[in-house]
């Protein structure tokens, strides 16, 4: 499979979207979602099949292992949205380096 030319734009979006669902993960997590498993193992899906276009940026391992680790501390607050602040800080940085043609 080879790998699709995507540009800059279109992933500078992804990333901003994908802020705002981490974001999300935070608000699902206060109002007791009982899908917020589910939700976090969706994204966690997305970022793996995206990491086959995006999977040079350095960031990018990081931010699926955050967001792994975001399920095994859904019962701890503070933890919980320490990884989700976390998140948001790489994906952040995703952008940037997209941003700079890194």
């Amino acid at each position: 499979m080879e790998r699709q030319d995507i540009s800059i734009d279109v992933l500078k979006a992804y990333f901003k979207r994908t802020h705002n669902s981490i974001h999300k993960l935070l608000y699902l997590r206060e109002e007791n979602c009982k899908t917020l498993k589910e939700c976090i193992e969706s994204l966690l899906s997305e970022l793996h099949a995206g990491q086959y276009i995006c999977g040079d940026n350095p960031y990018f391992g990081q931010l699926i292992f955050n967001i792994q680790s975001l399920v095994f501390c859904i019962d701890d607050y503070k933890v919980y949205r320490s990884r989700i602040f976390k998140c948001e800080n790489i994906c952040d940085s995703i952008y940037k380096k997209i941003e700079e043609g890194i």
